[in-house]
């Protein structure tokens, strides 16, 4: 016995549907990476420069006493 798990036809009807639904999601993953781009760029502008880059070194006090 053999079964028929798709028609030909219906699966071509659901792939030309599935193009500009994807084709539509595309475009909101690039608007959403545009506005966090932006949003990112205006929160590294914010950063101060003078941030030291190794942090001060702690002596320890336990050779002290």
């Amino acid at each position: 016995m053999m079964f028929v798990l798709a028609d030909e036809a219906s699966l071509t009807n659901v792939i030309d549907k599935a193009g500009p639904i994807a084709l539509l999601f595309v475009f909101a993953l690039g608007a959403a990476l545009y506005f966090i781009w932006k949003s990112m760029n205006k929160q590294l502008k914010k950063v101060d420069e003078n941030i030291p880059v190794d942090p001060p070194k702690v002596q320890d006090q336990a050779k002290d006493q």
